[in-house]
């Protein structure tokens, strides 16, 4: 099974993690990203926009390894078999495992862009990194909900969620509306591992935003960037993104 990034799930909260430095070098070099309409001033769409996109980055990265791992052939691209070949040995449940490999089997098509049968180094990301391909991440989200949401009524309670998977503070995160429960739209978050990546993009906006217009200049960036690497929430969950800037 193909790996996946993950910075939403309650495993990465205990890691040690360091809280490298945001230079204004780098802080200048995410606005200048993050501003596609060039007109000086990086909204909030853009800057979330921006986090995905340097998610596709990050999971690009480790295309080779995985290649090198599950290429059995070495042509270069990967097939269904060789994606599921090691698959069996990681769920022992006979009923769970044949849930799983369609939900591989999914995924699959959904990023086999092309439609000839293959993984290509260009289509591998999207099964890595679910959020940056609409179609995979509408698979997995739906698949999660099928598989957590007891009473059937399309949402999911806390109850239904919790397992020791997520803290209250991230379920009320993931509750957009309020209502108490977590939609399909409101459960994408959290299984394209984004949630703490938007919410860390969102403290930096409250942070910087110094005339309150919701958008963010390079030189507000700059003013406020003792506050941002004194935010530990930023730096555990943010940092990494700006750290494959090239500048």
């Amino acid at each position: 099974m193909l790996p996946q990034l993950s910075m939403g799930s309650a495993e990465d909260e205990s890691e040690e993690i360091s809280s490298p430095v945001l230079s204004p070098e780098k802080l200048r070099g995410f606005h200048g990203r993050a501003d596609k309409d060039k007109n000086g001033k990086a909204s909030l769409l853009e800057l979330l926009d921006y986090a995905a996109d340097m998610r596709k980055v990050v999971a690009s990265q480790d295309i080779q390894s995985i290649l090198q791992e599950m290429d059995g052939d070495k042509d270069g691209k990967l097939s269904i078999e060789e994606v599921l070949a090691d698959f069996g040995h990681l769920i022992e449940d006979d009923k769970a495992q044949e849930r799983h490999i369609e939900l591989e089997k999914q995924k699959f098509k959904a990023a086999d862009i092309n439609s000839d049968g293959f993984l290509s180094a260009e289509e591998i990301p999207a099964v890595v990194s679910p959020e940056s391909h609409s179609g995979v991440l509408d698979i997995v989200t739906k698949d999660a909900m099928a598989e957590k949401d007891t009473d059937g009524d399309g949402k999911l309670s806390f109850k239904e969620f919790y397992e020791g998977e997520i803290s209250e503070d991230d379920f009320k995160k993931l509750d957009a509306d309020g209502d108490g429960v977590i939609s399909l739209e409101e459960l994408k978050p959290w299984e394209g591992g984004m949630l703490h990546a938007q919410e860390s993009i969102k403290r930096i906006l409250e942070i910087a935003d110094k005339d309150k217009d919701m958008h963010l200049t390079a030189d507000e960036l700059h003013e406020a960037m003792e506050k941002i690497n004194g935010d530990e929430y930023i730096n555990e969950h943010f940092t990494e993104f700006v750290e494959h800037i090239e500048l």
